[in-house]
Protein backbone atom coordinates (compact mmCIF):
# COMPACT_ATOMS: atom_id res chain seq x y z
CA UNK A 1 0.00 0.00 0.00
CA UNK A 2 2.94 2.52 0.53
CA UNK A 3 4.70 1.70 -2.39
CA UNK A 4 1.13 2.26 -4.33
CA UNK A 5 0.69 5.27 -2.51
CA UNK A 6 4.12 7.02 -3.17
CA UNK A 7 3.91 5.99 -6.88
CA UNK A 8 0.05 7.77 -6.97
CA UNK A 9 1.83 10.88 -5.46
CA UNK A 10 4.45 10.57 -8.11
CA UNK A 11 2.21 10.01 -10.73
CA UNK A 12 3.35 6.91 -12.17
CA UNK A 13 -0.12 5.71 -11.24
CA UNK A 14 -3.91 7.03 -11.28
CA UNK A 15 -6.02 6.22 -8.67
CA UNK A 16 -9.74 5.43 -10.22
CA UNK A 17 -12.46 5.22 -8.09
CA UNK A 18 -12.02 4.16 -4.11
CA UNK A 19 -9.72 0.65 -5.23
CA UNK A 20 -8.68 0.70 -8.74
CA UNK A 21 -5.66 2.28 -10.50
CA UNK A 22 -4.62 2.74 -14.10
CA UNK A 23 -1.32 3.88 -15.59
CA UNK A 24 -1.43 7.31 -16.90
CA UNK A 25 -1.74 8.58 -20.60
CA UNK A 26 -0.52 11.85 -20.91
CA UNK A 27 -2.89 12.75 -23.74
CA UNK A 28 -5.53 11.89 -21.12
CA UNK A 29 -3.98 14.18 -18.45
CA UNK A 30 -4.75 18.46 -17.87
CA UNK A 31 -2.63 20.85 -15.69
CA UNK A 32 -4.62 23.62 -14.40
CA UNK A 33 -5.11 25.60 -10.99
CA UNK A 34 -7.50 24.21 -8.46
CA UNK A 35 -10.64 26.45 -7.33
CA UNK A 36 -11.59 24.90 -4.33
CA UNK A 37 -15.48 25.35 -2.96
CA UNK A 38 -16.27 26.46 0.58
CA UNK A 39 -18.97 23.83 0.43
CA UNK A 40 -15.90 20.71 -0.34
CA UNK A 41 -15.72 19.96 -3.83
CA UNK A 42 -13.73 22.18 -6.40
CA UNK A 43 -12.92 22.67 -10.03
CA UNK A 44 -9.70 22.54 -11.99
CA UNK A 45 -9.25 25.75 -14.46
CA UNK A 46 -7.47 23.88 -17.04
CA UNK A 47 -4.26 26.05 -18.61
CA UNK A 48 -5.41 25.51 -21.77
CA UNK A 49 -8.56 27.67 -21.54
CA UNK A 50 -10.69 24.78 -21.75
CA UNK A 51 -13.93 24.21 -19.81
CA UNK A 52 -13.31 23.51 -15.95
CA UNK A 53 -13.15 20.39 -14.99
CA UNK A 54 -14.92 18.80 -10.98
CA UNK A 55 -13.65 17.61 -8.65
CA UNK A 56 -15.40 15.34 -5.99
CA UNK A 57 -14.65 16.35 -2.55
CA UNK A 58 -12.97 12.87 -1.71
CA UNK A 59 -9.93 13.85 -4.36
CA UNK A 60 -9.47 17.13 -2.43
CA UNK A 61 -8.32 16.24 1.22
CA UNK A 62 -4.70 17.08 0.87
CA UNK A 63 -5.17 19.96 -1.96
CA UNK A 64 -4.89 23.63 -1.54
CA UNK A 65 -7.02 26.31 -3.13
CA UNK A 66 -4.90 27.61 -6.26
CA UNK A 67 -2.98 24.90 -5.99
CA UNK A 68 -1.30 23.58 -9.79
CA UNK A 69 -1.93 20.65 -10.33
CA UNK A 70 -2.35 17.91 -13.17
CA UNK A 71 -5.21 15.54 -13.11
CA UNK A 72 -7.08 13.25 -15.64
CA UNK A 73 -10.87 12.92 -16.89
CA UNK A 74 -12.41 10.07 -15.48
CA UNK A 75 -15.98 10.41 -16.33
CA UNK A 76 -19.10 12.87 -16.75
CA UNK A 77 -20.88 13.31 -13.53
CA UNK A 78 -24.65 13.53 -13.02
CA UNK A 79 -24.79 16.97 -14.92
CA UNK A 80 -23.07 16.27 -17.81
CA UNK A 81 -19.62 17.77 -15.90
CA UNK A 82 -16.28 16.45 -16.84
CA UNK A 83 -15.08 14.93 -13.55
CA UNK A 84 -11.22 14.82 -13.11
CA UNK A 85 -8.88 13.17 -10.37
CA UNK A 86 -5.71 14.71 -9.34
CA UNK A 87 -2.92 12.77 -10.11
CA UNK A 88 -0.31 15.48 -8.75
CA UNK A 89 0.60 18.77 -7.19
CA UNK A 90 3.09 20.34 -9.96
CA UNK A 91 3.14 23.53 -8.14
CA UNK A 92 1.99 24.13 -4.94
CA UNK A 93 -0.11 27.23 -4.08
CA UNK A 94 0.82 30.19 -1.69
CA UNK A 95 -0.74 29.07 2.00
CA UNK A 96 -0.26 31.70 3.73
CA UNK A 97 -3.80 33.52 4.47
CA UNK A 98 -4.44 36.86 5.86
CA UNK A 99 -7.04 37.26 8.86
CA UNK A 100 -8.18 39.03 12.40
CA UNK A 101 -7.70 36.37 15.09
CA UNK A 102 -10.44 35.36 17.75
CA UNK A 103 -9.03 34.14 20.68
CA UNK A 104 -10.95 33.18 24.13
CA UNK A 105 -10.29 30.42 26.81
CA UNK A 106 -11.49 27.88 24.42
CA UNK A 107 -9.30 28.28 21.91
CA UNK A 108 -8.33 30.75 18.75
CA UNK A 109 -9.04 31.23 15.63
CA UNK A 110 -8.50 32.98 12.84
CA UNK A 111 -11.60 35.01 10.53
CA UNK A 112 -9.54 34.88 7.18
CA UNK A 113 -9.99 37.67 4.48
CA UNK A 114 -9.77 34.98 1.67
CA UNK A 115 -13.35 33.63 0.79
CA UNK A 116 -12.12 30.13 0.84
CA UNK A 117 -12.23 29.42 4.57
CA UNK A 118 -15.76 31.23 5.13
CA UNK A 119 -15.52 28.94 8.72
CA UNK A 120 -12.49 30.82 9.25
CA UNK A 121 -8.77 28.75 10.28
CA UNK A 122 -8.82 26.71 13.90
CA UNK A 123 -5.39 27.43 15.42
CA UNK A 124 -3.56 24.95 17.07
CA UNK A 125 -2.78 25.31 20.99
CA UNK A 126 0.28 27.01 21.23
CA UNK A 127 0.31 28.44 17.83
CA UNK A 128 -0.87 31.89 17.74
CA UNK A 129 2.57 33.27 17.72
CA UNK A 130 1.98 35.69 20.65
CA UNK A 131 -0.78 37.10 18.63
CA UNK A 132 -3.29 39.31 20.72
CA UNK A 133 -7.32 38.94 20.20
CA UNK A 134 -8.18 41.26 17.69
CA UNK A 135 -4.48 41.44 15.71
CA UNK A 136 -4.18 41.19 11.73
CA UNK A 137 -2.02 38.15 11.55
CA UNK A 138 -0.28 35.77 8.79
CA UNK A 139 -1.40 31.87 8.79
CA UNK A 140 0.27 29.02 7.41
CA UNK A 141 -2.59 26.89 6.64
CA UNK A 142 -1.52 22.99 7.57
CA UNK A 143 -4.88 21.35 6.79
CA UNK A 144 -6.95 22.29 4.02
CA UNK A 145 -10.68 22.96 4.68
CA UNK A 146 -12.86 20.03 4.20
CA UNK A 147 -16.90 19.15 4.24
CA UNK A 148 -15.83 17.15 8.02
CA UNK A 149 -13.66 19.88 9.43
CA UNK A 150 -12.61 23.39 9.34
CA UNK A 151 -9.31 24.50 7.74
CA UNK A 152 -6.23 24.29 10.44
CA UNK A 153 -2.82 26.45 10.51
CA UNK A 154 -0.92 28.26 12.58
CA UNK A 155 0.37 32.30 13.19
CA UNK A 156 3.61 33.11 11.48
CA UNK A 157 2.76 37.12 11.43
CA UNK A 158 1.88 39.64 13.47
CA UNK A 159 1.04 42.73 11.30
CA UNK A 160 -1.02 44.81 13.86
CA UNK A 161 -4.88 46.02 14.94
CA UNK A 162 -6.74 46.57 11.72
CA UNK A 163 -6.95 50.56 12.60
CA UNK A 164 -3.22 50.91 12.87
CA UNK A 165 -2.06 53.36 9.90
CA UNK A 166 -1.08 51.77 7.04
CA UNK A 167 -2.17 48.49 7.80
CA UNK A 168 -4.40 47.36 5.12
CA UNK A 169 -1.27 47.92 2.67
CA UNK A 170 0.71 45.78 4.88
CA UNK A 171 -1.82 43.36 4.57
CA UNK A 172 -2.34 43.30 0.82
CA UNK A 173 1.66 43.11 0.13
CA UNK A 174 1.52 39.94 2.40
CA UNK A 175 -1.78 38.52 0.92
CA UNK A 176 -0.33 38.30 -2.48
CA UNK A 177 3.57 38.36 -1.36
CA UNK A 178 4.19 41.40 -3.12
CA UNK A 179 8.13 41.95 -3.36
CA UNK A 180 9.13 44.93 -1.48
CA UNK A 181 12.78 45.00 -1.17
CA UNK A 182 15.21 44.26 -4.57
CA UNK A 183 17.72 41.55 -4.56
CA UNK A 184 21.37 43.16 -4.28
CA UNK A 185 22.17 41.92 -7.76
CA UNK A 186 19.28 43.73 -9.02
CA UNK A 187 20.24 47.12 -7.34
CA UNK A 188 23.36 46.76 -8.20
CA UNK A 189 22.41 46.60 -12.08
CA UNK A 190 20.51 50.02 -11.26
CA UNK A 191 23.51 51.56 -10.21
CA UNK A 192 25.53 51.05 -12.53
CA UNK A 193 23.43 52.31 -15.00
CA UNK A 194 25.51 56.08 -16.25
CA UNK A 195 24.01 59.28 -15.63
CA UNK A 196 24.76 61.49 -17.01
CA UNK A 197 23.90 59.67 -20.70
CA UNK A 198 27.04 59.28 -22.38
CA UNK A 199 28.15 61.19 -25.16
CA UNK A 200 28.11 58.41 -27.86
CA UNK A 201 24.70 57.61 -27.22
CA UNK A 202 23.66 61.40 -27.13
CA UNK A 203 24.96 61.53 -30.94
CA UNK A 204 22.94 58.45 -32.16
CA UNK A 205 19.77 59.24 -31.02
CA UNK A 206 16.94 61.90 -32.87
CA UNK A 207 17.47 65.01 -30.57
CA UNK A 208 14.14 66.67 -29.19
CA UNK A 209 15.47 68.25 -26.23
CA UNK A 210 15.28 72.05 -27.97
CA UNK A 211 10.96 71.32 -28.20
CA UNK A 212 8.80 71.99 -25.75
CA UNK A 213 7.52 69.02 -24.81
CA UNK A 214 5.72 68.40 -21.61
CA UNK A 215 4.43 65.57 -19.39
CA UNK A 216 0.40 65.37 -18.25
CA UNK A 217 -0.19 63.32 -15.30
CA UNK A 218 -2.00 63.41 -12.37
CA UNK A 219 -1.17 65.49 -8.93
CA UNK A 220 0.21 62.33 -6.84
CA UNK A 221 1.90 60.70 -10.14
CA UNK A 222 5.23 59.25 -9.00
CA UNK A 223 6.32 58.53 -12.17
CA UNK A 224 6.04 60.01 -15.31
CA UNK A 225 5.87 57.16 -18.60
CA UNK A 226 4.84 59.95 -21.46
CA UNK A 227 5.60 63.10 -23.08
CA UNK A 228 3.49 64.42 -25.71
CA UNK A 229 3.75 67.64 -28.07
CA UNK A 230 1.39 68.79 -30.94
CA UNK A 231 2.36 71.43 -33.98
CA UNK A 232 0.73 72.95 -36.60
CA UNK A 233 2.28 71.89 -39.86
CA UNK A 234 2.45 75.10 -42.55
CA UNK A 235 1.11 73.00 -45.19
CA UNK A 236 -1.84 72.22 -42.93
CA UNK A 237 -2.89 69.49 -40.19
CA UNK A 238 -0.78 68.22 -37.34
CA UNK A 239 2.09 67.03 -36.28
CA UNK A 240 2.01 64.95 -32.92
CA UNK A 241 4.83 63.38 -30.96
CA UNK A 242 4.60 60.98 -28.22
CA UNK A 243 7.54 60.05 -26.11
CA UNK A 244 7.82 57.16 -23.79
CA UNK A 245 10.70 56.02 -21.84
CA UNK A 246 13.13 53.79 -23.19
CA UNK A 247 13.30 51.19 -20.30
CA UNK A 248 15.01 48.61 -22.41
CA UNK A 249 17.74 50.72 -22.88
CA UNK A 250 18.89 50.14 -19.36
CA UNK A 251 17.21 46.84 -18.56
CA UNK A 252 19.31 44.44 -21.21
CA UNK A 253 17.41 40.58 -21.76
CA UNK A 254 18.36 38.20 -19.20
CA UNK A 255 19.42 40.51 -16.76
CA UNK A 256 19.09 40.93 -12.74
CA UNK A 257 17.07 43.86 -13.48
CA UNK A 258 15.17 42.10 -16.11
CA UNK A 259 14.49 38.95 -13.99
CA UNK A 260 13.23 40.88 -11.04
CA UNK A 261 10.85 42.59 -13.23
CA UNK A 262 9.66 39.56 -14.72
CA UNK A 263 9.01 38.45 -11.26
CA UNK A 264 7.49 41.43 -10.48
CA UNK A 265 5.15 41.84 -13.86
CA UNK A 266 3.87 45.36 -13.21
CA UNK A 267 4.26 48.11 -10.49
CA UNK A 268 1.54 48.09 -7.89
CA UNK A 269 0.07 51.77 -6.95
CA UNK A 270 -1.32 52.18 -3.73
CA UNK A 271 -2.85 55.83 -2.74
CA UNK A 272 -0.11 57.75 -1.41
CA UNK A 273 2.86 54.72 -2.39
CA UNK A 274 3.63 52.36 -4.64
CA UNK A 275 5.91 49.13 -4.65
CA UNK A 276 7.77 49.21 -8.08
CA UNK A 277 9.04 47.14 -10.53
CA UNK A 278 12.41 48.74 -10.95
CA UNK A 279 14.70 50.13 -8.45
CA UNK A 280 13.95 53.60 -7.70
CA UNK A 281 17.27 54.97 -9.48
CA UNK A 282 15.38 53.66 -12.47
CA UNK A 283 11.72 53.46 -11.71
CA UNK A 284 11.89 57.59 -10.39
CA UNK A 285 14.82 58.54 -11.58
CA UNK A 286 16.35 57.23 -15.44
CA UNK A 287 13.61 56.26 -16.65
CA UNK A 288 10.85 58.56 -15.11
CA UNK A 289 10.68 62.23 -17.95
CA UNK A 290 11.54 64.48 -15.03
CA UNK A 291 11.62 68.11 -16.30
CA UNK A 292 14.62 69.59 -16.89
CA UNK A 293 17.10 66.85 -17.30
CA UNK A 294 18.49 64.59 -20.52
CA UNK A 295 16.09 61.40 -21.08
CA UNK A 296 16.52 58.95 -23.41
CA UNK A 297 13.11 57.94 -25.54
CA UNK A 298 11.48 55.63 -28.13
CA UNK A 299 9.54 58.33 -30.05
CA UNK A 300 6.34 58.24 -32.32
CA UNK A 301 5.99 60.67 -34.60
CA UNK A 302 2.96 61.15 -36.66
CA UNK A 303 1.72 63.74 -39.49
CA UNK A 304 -1.77 63.76 -39.27
CA UNK A 305 -4.03 65.65 -41.64
CA UNK A 306 -7.57 68.00 -40.84
CA UNK A 307 -10.01 65.35 -40.40
CA UNK A 308 -7.64 62.82 -38.06
CA UNK A 309 -6.51 60.65 -40.77
CA UNK A 310 -2.74 59.22 -40.41
CA UNK A 311 -0.42 60.61 -42.91
CA UNK A 312 2.83 59.34 -42.15
CA UNK A 313 4.21 57.74 -39.27
CA UNK A 314 7.97 56.77 -38.77
CA UNK A 315 9.66 55.60 -35.07
CA UNK A 316 12.80 56.40 -33.41
CA UNK A 317 15.34 56.25 -30.39
CA UNK A 318 15.32 60.28 -29.26
CA UNK A 319 16.25 62.13 -26.18
CA UNK A 320 13.75 64.77 -24.82
CA UNK A 321 14.41 67.63 -22.12
CA UNK A 322 10.54 67.83 -20.38
CA UNK A 323 9.80 71.88 -20.11
CA UNK A 324 7.28 70.96 -17.41
CA UNK A 325 5.46 68.87 -14.83
CA UNK A 326 2.18 69.71 -16.18
CA UNK A 327 -1.30 68.40 -14.09
CA UNK A 328 -4.77 67.46 -15.54
CA UNK A 329 -5.87 70.32 -13.27
CA UNK A 330 -3.44 73.10 -14.34
CA UNK A 331 -4.13 72.41 -18.10
CA UNK A 332 -7.49 72.47 -17.72
CA UNK A 333 -7.33 75.75 -16.02
CA UNK A 334 -5.67 77.36 -19.21
CA UNK A 335 -8.24 75.65 -21.36
CA UNK A 336 -11.32 75.62 -19.40
CA UNK A 337 -11.05 78.72 -17.14
CA UNK A 338 -8.33 80.66 -18.48
CA UNK A 339 -6.85 80.97 -15.28
CA UNK A 340 -5.06 83.68 -15.26
CA UNK A 341 -2.30 82.98 -13.04
CA UNK A 342 -2.03 79.69 -14.86
CA UNK A 343 -1.80 81.12 -18.30
CA UNK A 344 0.79 83.41 -16.84
CA UNK A 345 2.81 80.32 -14.97
CA UNK A 346 2.46 78.96 -18.08
CA UNK A 347 2.75 81.48 -20.55
CA UNK A 348 5.37 80.06 -22.97
CA UNK A 349 3.31 77.09 -23.27
CA UNK A 350 -0.44 78.41 -23.57
CA UNK A 351 -0.72 77.90 -27.39
CA UNK A 352 1.02 74.70 -26.95
CA UNK A 353 -2.04 73.52 -25.12
CA UNK A 354 -4.52 75.06 -27.46
CA UNK A 355 -3.12 72.95 -30.53
CA UNK A 356 -3.31 69.73 -28.57
CA UNK A 357 -6.91 70.66 -27.59
CA UNK A 358 -7.77 71.01 -31.41
CA UNK A 359 -6.00 67.99 -32.30
CA UNK A 360 -7.44 65.98 -29.51
CA UNK A 361 -10.95 66.99 -30.57
CA UNK A 362 -10.04 65.99 -34.07
CA UNK A 363 -8.81 62.55 -33.24
CA UNK A 364 -12.45 62.15 -31.20
CA UNK A 365 -14.14 63.16 -34.18
CA UNK A 366 -12.14 60.73 -36.03
CA UNK A 367 -12.61 57.89 -33.71
CA UNK A 368 -16.90 58.46 -32.95
CA UNK A 369 -16.89 58.14 -37.00
CA UNK A 370 -15.61 54.71 -36.71
CA UNK A 371 -18.37 53.93 -34.44
CA UNK A 372 -15.79 53.74 -31.23
CA UNK A 373 -17.44 54.14 -27.57
CA UNK A 374 -16.64 56.27 -24.95
CA UNK A 375 -17.68 55.41 -21.36
CA UNK A 376 -16.43 58.53 -19.67
CA UNK A 377 -17.36 56.87 -16.33
CA UNK A 378 -16.37 58.77 -13.20
CA UNK A 379 -13.15 57.08 -11.35
CA UNK A 380 -12.80 56.70 -7.81
CA UNK A 381 -9.92 59.23 -5.93
CA UNK A 382 -8.79 58.04 -2.51
CA UNK A 383 -8.04 61.31 -0.05
CA UNK A 384 -5.39 60.74 2.74
CA UNK A 385 -4.69 62.27 5.44
CA UNK A 386 -1.01 63.14 6.58
CA UNK A 387 -0.54 59.88 8.60
CA UNK A 388 -1.65 57.76 5.56
CA UNK A 389 -5.33 57.42 6.81
CA UNK A 390 -8.46 57.85 4.63
CA UNK A 391 -10.40 60.89 4.59
CA UNK A 392 -13.07 59.56 2.03
CA UNK A 393 -13.14 58.93 -1.69
CA UNK A 394 -14.75 60.92 -4.18
CA UNK A 395 -15.15 60.88 -7.80
CA UNK A 396 -11.98 62.18 -9.74
CA UNK A 397 -13.24 65.07 -12.70
CA UNK A 398 -11.97 64.15 -16.19
CA UNK A 399 -11.67 67.26 -17.91
CA UNK A 400 -10.13 68.29 -21.20
CA UNK A 401 -6.37 67.36 -20.16
CA UNK A 402 -7.49 63.28 -19.84
CA UNK A 403 -8.74 62.92 -23.47
CA UNK A 404 -5.88 65.12 -24.56
CA UNK A 405 -3.85 62.37 -23.38
CA UNK A 406 -5.76 59.77 -23.98
CA UNK A 407 -6.58 60.58 -27.39
CA UNK A 408 -2.72 60.93 -28.19
CA UNK A 409 -1.59 57.44 -26.68
CA UNK A 410 -4.80 55.86 -28.42
CA UNK A 411 -3.03 57.49 -31.66
CA UNK A 412 0.75 56.09 -31.07
CA UNK A 413 -0.62 52.94 -29.62
CA UNK A 414 -2.66 52.43 -33.18
CA UNK A 415 0.05 53.53 -35.53
CA UNK A 416 2.48 50.95 -33.74
CA UNK A 417 0.01 48.15 -33.78
CA UNK A 418 -0.57 48.85 -37.61
CA UNK A 419 3.31 48.98 -38.09
CA UNK A 420 3.88 45.42 -36.69
CA UNK A 421 0.54 43.76 -38.34
CA UNK A 422 1.77 45.13 -41.56
CA UNK A 423 5.62 43.77 -41.16
CA UNK A 424 3.75 40.39 -39.49
CA UNK A 425 5.68 41.14 -36.81
CA UNK A 426 3.90 38.44 -33.95
CA UNK A 427 2.41 40.45 -31.28
CA UNK A 428 -0.06 40.30 -28.36
CA UNK A 429 -3.29 41.88 -29.02
CA UNK A 430 -6.29 42.23 -25.98
CA UNK A 431 -9.64 42.10 -28.14
CA UNK A 432 -12.48 42.96 -26.73
CA UNK A 433 -15.56 41.09 -28.39
CA UNK A 434 -18.32 42.77 -30.15
CA UNK A 435 -20.89 44.83 -27.23
CA UNK A 436 -24.42 42.71 -26.57
CA UNK A 437 -26.50 45.01 -29.44
CA UNK A 438 -29.89 45.16 -26.12
CA UNK A 439 -27.35 46.72 -23.91
CA UNK A 440 -26.36 49.59 -26.38
CA UNK A 441 -29.85 49.92 -27.04
CA UNK A 442 -30.43 50.83 -23.71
Amino acid sequence: KRLVREMVSEGRLVRVGRTHYALPREDDTVEGRVQRHPDGFGFIVPDSGKGDLYVHPRNLDSIFHGDRVRARIVRKNARGRDEAIIVKVVEPSRRRVMGILRSDPGGASVEAYDRGYPAGILIGKGETGGAKDGQVVGVEVTDPPSPRREARGRVVEILGYPDEPGIDIRTIVRKYELREEFPPEAIAGAEGCPHPIPGRELARREDFRSKPIVTIDGESAMDFDDAVLAERRMEGGYRLEVHIADVAHYVAQGSALDREALLRGTSVYFPGTAIPMLPPRLSSGLCSLNPGVDRLTLSVILEIDSRGGIVSHRFAEGVIRSRERMTYTDVAKILEESDPAACRRYEALVEHFRVMEELAAILNAKRRRRGTIDFDLPEPEILLDLQGGTLGIAPARRNVAHRIIEEFLLAANEAVSAHLFHLQVPSLYRVHERPDPLKMGK
